[in-house]
């Protein structure tokens, strides 16, 4: 759980996901700060005040002031999500209510006893890890707002008995880890305050002796005598000498000399990021791993990953390194050039020993009882290192590799390390960093920064261009490498080997031929997640044995389900590169064929399974080699349109690029599920691709159908004007191809029209018409939906006993069609209906009912305006305002993952209309403002309704 309120340095509060220091005036930080050193318990005026002022200080405010400080507190701490905090008034004193556990000072407090704790059970590494998450929560002087003699006291103590002990612990820990240098850097600082302090000398010491400088340890240890007497204080002086007596005679005044080793390059200044990886590492080491893979696609950073840590650690005998070629355009390292190397590096004169036998032996001999690192950098495969590990005593090694090398796992007890991309905020930090300039368009840094995916070699290369024209606006470099532009960036320099598709040439030319194919396939591939059945169907065959070669060489990869991969966006242009060569045309052809295939008898599958109905959609042949996806039930279908959603979107505009006009089908049984699932934008993109291939396949039926829909959807986000036309047009062709199913379709459309004109009579009369259509097609949804809305416009027309009578046939029907979508739609009109009628009962159990039904089938946009009504009945009926927030509130949030911009403003006046009915103005006039923009935005006269209330309140 994050912070959300600090006090160890300027006293800080979570809002809009970031800490803020400039949520309040000083002296409102200053009176949170000190209730928040004692949450959950009441703190009196007295004590609070003596927290803010001395007890003779001129500026000492009555309980008056302490009031207005408190209010003021209350705005911002409403602002605060992840959390609840809150401010609580009590008899003549204040508490704020907040679990210990988001504040800093008390998150300080527990990781610093569970470091403790696991460095009493010898798990160093851990424990400095934790001891290090801990003080970097300290960001300055705590609670700086507060001067007063109480506050210092409290700091003071903090210090003394928390802060500092917390400091010498970490580095005692340091030592025992062999990080020494972090340990005598983190010493010095706390000498310029704490030098005369005992521990922090005897930390010192232990560091000296641990890296053999004896002199260092004996000079130090003289003077701290000399400085504790002149103190005063024999006691520290014979403690000191006792204690470095014991450590020259443990570690020893005398170390044989032999070679340290240090083969390691030197780790690139501007590391960023990898935290999590860097304590995977510390915990692989704590736990006596003795080999350790890096595994990753080439460009991800394994190698600066791998010397970044090896520097961190600092192994007492050395480190050896060498890159061993495996993916290289020259020949791969040998075994008998490793020992070579090893041997040189420990100072071994190799040319006196000609035997490979004898060379093995004695690298065996030089590396016993060594505590070292050995970095086997750019591996090919486990064969190429198993038959080192052995001479390599007790070392520890750390292999990268673009592969998975399993071998090394099952011969060797290796511990696997993924390295993925950078984060994106880590990689806008390497990118700034690189460019040497001042982020000022940070909106074109974040578009740069996801270009380059979190390939840090990708952000290193755009770095350096962009550093290298320092004239060009940043917003130019993203609208230049968009595409492949980014694959060849550094490609003319001097070293074009490190360009992307350099390093990526040499993992995809070392698959074999079936591995280089579907690779290059997944280039057509519109979405980055994909699942196993739609890889299948690209390839047109089997892939299980491909699909582990890609994974294994890092070119896909597998985080959860192990039906789906992930491929990343940059290998995807690169993918899309090599495919898109015309030596592959007819290959790559016959796949674009059979995706497009899949996704629409899948989808066509889905879309029954889902909305309970046919669409009707005209048959289509699959594609050899494709094998649809099928579902069980209702929930697994939706679950795959979830899972597909951004594919779905990328195989439409892939087929409209492409002119695939027989696929204006595919958007017939997807678009309505997006509707459902409140994907709006994307259904909207569906209907207007579908039109375009169907005006192009020539077929009447398809542009008919398609022009309904398109309008069917734009009256679905209340755009009447904009369908009318598009109505008019698809009924005409819908007669001339004699398809009733059309007319129906486009007359209740019609209908629709005249409703939300208010022409109640005419909309009638269209409705009327399209049910006798239906009925002549036989569509029994379509007749439900008809005598649904018939229902709908007899009550809007003020005919209860009509509409009751339409709605309860239309429920008849859907129910008997197991139509869950139109049963629930239907019932939440009928418990708005029987509200009107006074039947709390049966309209507050419809309503229920309506709720559960939408929304265990997803259906979001029809749950959100069930939850409306169902507010609205317990406002009007029974007055149960709990009840109503709630589902006030969460009509709000449907609202807003359905882009229903009237649905979100009709439910935050009615959050606004509770809110001001418990009294709470402030969240009241919060939701009204929010209703009010949106409606004013929209042209609708309810939001001067809404601002005339506020007028009211003085509010506005």
């Amino acid at each position: 759980m994050d912070v959300v309120l600090g006090i160890l340095g300027e006293t800080v509060l979570r809002i809009d996901g970031r800490l803020d220091v400039d949520w309040g005036r000083p002296k409102e930080r200053a009176v949170l700060a000190a209730l928040a050193t004692q949450p959950g318990k009441a703190m009196s005026i007295d004590t609070l005040s003596d927290w803010l002022w001395d007890s003779d200080d001129s500026l000492r405010k009555p309980s008056s002031a302490l009031q207005t400080h408190v209010s003021r507190i209350r705005n911002p701490l409403n602002k605060v999500l992840a959390a609840h905090v809150e401010l609580v008034s009590e008899y003549r004193g204040y508490r704020l209510d907040v679990d210990h556990a988001v504040v800093d000072y008390f998150v300080f407090r527990e990781l610093m006893a569970r470091a403790r704790d696991v460095g009493a059970k010898g798990d160093h590494v851990q424990a400095c890890r934790i001891a290090e998450e801990a003080l970097a929560l300290w960001r300055g002087t705590p609670m700086p707002e507060l001067d007063s003699e109480r506050a210092r006291n409290w700091r003071r103590i903090v210090i003394e008995n928390e802060w500092l002990p917390a400091n010498i612990a970490l580095a005692g820990w340091l030592v025992d880890v062999g990080e020494l240098d972090e340990a005598l850097r983190r010493l010095d600082e706390l000498d310029r305050d704490h030098g005369d302090t005992l521990l922090v000398a005897q930390q010192r010491l232990r560091a000296l002796c641990a890296q053999s400088r004896f002199d260092d340890a004996k000079q130090f240890c003289q003077n701290f005598r000399k400085r504790m007497r002149d103190n005063l204080d024999d006691e520290s002086a014979a403690e000191i000498q006792r204690f470095y007596n014991h450590l020259v005679a443990t570690h020893g005044a005398v170390v044989r000399h032999r070679v340290r080793p240090d083969q390691l390059p030197d780790a690139v200044p501007d590391f960023t990021g990898r935290r999590d990886l860097l304590a995977q590492l510390d915990t692989a080491l704590a736990a006596s791993a003795k080999v350790i893979v890096l595994g990753g696609p080439g460009g991800i950073g394994k190698t600066t990953l791998a010397v970044h840590w090896a520097r961190r650690r600092r192994f007492a005998d050395g480190a050896l390194y060498l890159d061993l070629n495996g993916f290289g355009y020259g020949p791969r390292v040998t075994e008998a050039e490793i020992i070579y190397t090893f041997l040189a590096a420990l100072g071994y004169p190799v040319e006196g020993e000609v035997s490979a036998r004898a060379r093995t032996e004695k690298l065996r001999q030089l590396t016993a009882n060594r505590r070292m690192l050995v970095v086997l950098d750019n591996v090919a495969e486990s064969a190429q290192v198993q038959r080192i590990m052995p001479l390599l005593g007790p070392a520890v090694v750390l292999v990268t590799s673009r592969k998975r090398l399993l071998g090394l796992v099952v011969s060797g007890g290796a511990r696997m390390v993924t390295v993925p991309p950078l984060a994106h905020d880590e990689g806008v930090a390497l990118l700034v960093g690189r460019m040497g300039r001042p982020a000022a368009d940070s909106a074109a840094v974040s578009q740069l920064a996801d270009l380059c995916v979190g390939f840090p070699l990708a952000l290193t290369i755009v770095g350096d261009w962009v550093s290298a024209r320092p004239g060009a606006p940043l917003s130019a470099f993203v609208d230049r490498l968009r595409g492949s532009r980014l694959l060849k960036l550094g490609r003319h320099g001097d070293a074009a080997a490190t360009s992307l598709a350099a390093v990526f040439e040499l993992s995809y030319l070392a698959l074999s031929e079936a591995g280089r194919r579907l690779f290059r396939l997944l280039g057509l591939h519109p979405g980055l997640d994909i699942g196993v059945a739609a890889i299948t169907a690209l390839a047109g065959r089997d892939v299980e044995d491909a699909l582990e070669e890609l994974v294994d060489a890092h070119l896909l990869d597998q985080r959860g389900d192990l039906d789906r991969y992930q491929l990343h966006d940059v290998l995807r242009s690169y993918a899309s590169e090599l495919v898109s060569d015309p030596e592959h045309a007819a290959d790559r052809e016959a796949a674009e064929l059979r995706l497009q295939s899949f996704y629409f008898h899948s989808a066509d599958n889905a879309f029954r399974a889902v909305m309970s109905y046919d669409c009707r959609v005209p048959p289509l042949e699959i594609e050899d080699g494709v094998t649809a996806a099928e579902f069980a039930g209702s929930a697994e279908a939706a679950r795959w349109f979830e899972l597909e959603r951004n594919n779905l979107s990328g195989v439409l505009e892939v087929a409209r690029d492409g002119r695939r006009y027989a696929y204006w089908r595919t958007p017939q049984v997807v678009a309505p599920p997006m509707v459902r699932f409140g994907w709006l934008d994307e259904a909207k993109r569906a209907w207007e691709i579908a039109l375009e291939l169907a005006e192009g396949s020539g077929d009447a039926f398809a542009r008919g159908a398609c022009v309904n829909n398109l309008a069917s959807f734009l009256l679905h986000i209340g755009e009447y004007d904009e369908a009318r036309p598009l109505l008019e047009s698809a009924l005409r062709y819908a007669s001339e191809s004699g398809s009733d199913l059309g007319v129906s379709a486009v007359l209740h459309n019609l209908a629709r029209v005249e409703v939300s004109r208010g022409r109640f009579p005419r909309a009638l009369e269209l409705f009327e018409r399209a049910l006798q259509a239906a009925q002549r097609d036989g569509s029994v949804a379509l007749q439900a939906t008809t005598m649904h809305r018939m229902g709908t416009t007899y009550r809007a027309c003020g005919q209860p006993i009509q509409a009751a009578k339409w709605l309860y046939q239309a429920l008849a029907a859907r129910e008997a069609a197991h139509d869950a979508h139109g049963t629930g739609d239907t019932l939440a009109e009928l418990g708005a209906l029987l509200a009107e009628r006074g039947d709390k009962v049966n309209a507050v159990g419809h309503g229920e009912q309506a709720v559960a039904l939408l929304e265990e089938i997803h259906d979001l946009a029809g749950a959100r305006n069930a939850r409306i009504r169902l507010a609205q009945t317990h406002i009007d009926l029974d007055g149960d305002r709990d009840a109503a927030l709630r589902h006030a509130l969460r009509a709000v949030e449907l609202a807003r993952l359905t882009w229903h911009a009237e649905g979100e403003a009709t439910a935050l006046d009615l959050v606004g209309r509770l809110r001001h009915a418990t009294g709470d103005v402030v969240a009241a006039t919060d939701a009204w403002r929010a209703a009010a923009r949106i409606y004013l935005d929209r042209g609708d006269p309810r939001g001067h309704q809404i601002m005339q209330r506020l007028d009211e309140l003085g509010a506005a």
